[in-house]
């Protein structure tokens, strides 16, 4: 009876590890879609990237000292701070682009005038 306890107690580890794993890397995916996007470039998703890759390192030491739980945790608020560089990035991205029409629709009615 002993043997399937521990056992079952070492699966049960396995499983944790493996899904603090399966967070470390969704936490790194969003930090890499927030620097291909650009945010550095743009001063409030900078922050936010900033803020998500030093979370990113926090948990993987509440993960070294056996903080598991605490780690997830982290690693969300991290995965929430690269997402939201991204969409900061793209709002910036969408005002720029809104800007240069209508300075070339002005352009245009100039001309014609």
């Amino acid at each position: 009876m002993r043997v399937i306890y521990y056992g079952t107690m070492l699966l049960l580890a396995g499983c944790s590890s493996l899904h603090s794993r399966e967070k470390v890397e969704e936490s790194n995916a969003a930090i890499r879609a927030a620097e291909l996007a650009g945010a550095h470039h743009v001063p409030p998703a900078e922050y936010h990237l900033h803020q998500a890759k030093e979370a990113n390192e926090y948990a993987k030491e509440q993960m070294s000292m056996g903080d598991r739980k605490g780690a997830e945790s982290t690693l969300d608020r991290s995965e929430a701070d690269a997402d939201l560089a991204v969409v900061l990035t793209r709002e910036e991205e969408s005002r720029e682009a809104k800007r240069k029409a209508a300075e070339q629709l002005n352009q245009l009615k100039r001309g014609k005038e």
